[in-house]
């Protein structure tokens, strides 16, 4: 990462804590936010990436996204963050973003049951308003892990 990344990933970082903290604590990822994710990762694509391929990650973000939100299994605001997010990518490093997601999306989900699971043991019940998953924290974790590796290994 050089001198004039730093402070793009700074920006960036703090609005995917935001949405973490959010999605985490009311299950709802903001469009403000989404637009601020969005236009960060594009200044980046422009300014880093090549830009056909960053568009074909984007191409099969939305394809992705656009699927889990039509059956339900994602909510919108988790299809537009990793629509967002993909601009962060190539292709084939944004494939392998996902894998993490997965995996940190495995992660979350056994979290979340087992939160659920110990409050019926103790007879609390969890808000109406956080039911589901957050996954957004897998997405951001995900793919955040994913640009961890690609700055170590350049």
């Amino acid at each position: 990462m050089n001198a004039a990344q730093i402070p793009l990933s700074i920006l960036l970082a703090s609005a995917c804590f935001w949405v973490m903290a959010t999605d985490l604590t009311r299950r709802h990822i903001g469009n403000s936010v989404l637009l601020v994710i969005f236009s960060l990762s594009g200044i980046y694509s422009l300014l880093y990436l090549t830009q056909p391929a960053v568009l074909l990650s984007l191409g099969i973000a939305s394809l992705l996204g656009v699927g889990l939100w039509v059956t339900q299994i994602w909510g919108g605001g988790d299809a537009k963050l990793l629509m967002a997010m993909s601009l962060l990518f190539e292709p084939m490093t944004f494939i392998h973003g996902m894998v993490w997601v997965g995996l940190f999306g495995g992660i979350v989900a056994l979290s979340v049951l087992t939160k659920r699971r110990w409050q019926r043991l103790t007879g609390k019940h969890p808000k109406p308003q956080l039911q589901g998953l957050p996954f957004g924290i897998a997405i951001i974790l995900g793919l955040g892990w994913q640009l961890g590796i690609v700055s170590l290994t350049q």
